[in-house]
């Protein structure tokens, strides 16, 4: 099955939406974040891997998610199912209602 497309060719990333937010869990795993950045993951991936193109999820953002798994210590993708996604979108920096 081949994944959906966005329905513009252009998307450009999203900057997240920090906002100030007490008690939420997992914020600790942000702290990595500097130390991945300024390590060069995200460079150095795109030297190997390139650019993938238009797609639905880009590099950066599986990545990224990836890596934010393991932090949280979630081993499967399947089980991102049982995190509440409102308390999960708040770590992420989406905001809570999409224009």
């Amino acid at each position: 099955m081949v994944p959906p497309r966005p329905a513009r060719k252009n998307c450009s990333l999203r900057s997240p939406l920090f906002g100030e937010g007490s008690s939420v869990p997992g914020a600790g795993v942000l702290l990595a974040l500097p130390c991945l950045v300024e390590g060069g993951l995200f460079r150095i991936s795109r030297k190997l891997y390139g650019d993938m193109g238009p797609a639905f999820y880009g590099l950066r953002t599986t990545l990224l998610t990836l890596l934010l798994m393991a932090l949280l210590r979630i081993k499967r993708p399947e089980h991102l199912k049982e995190k509440n996604p409102a308390a999960f979108g708040r770590l992420l920096g989406s905001p809570a209602r999409l224009k």
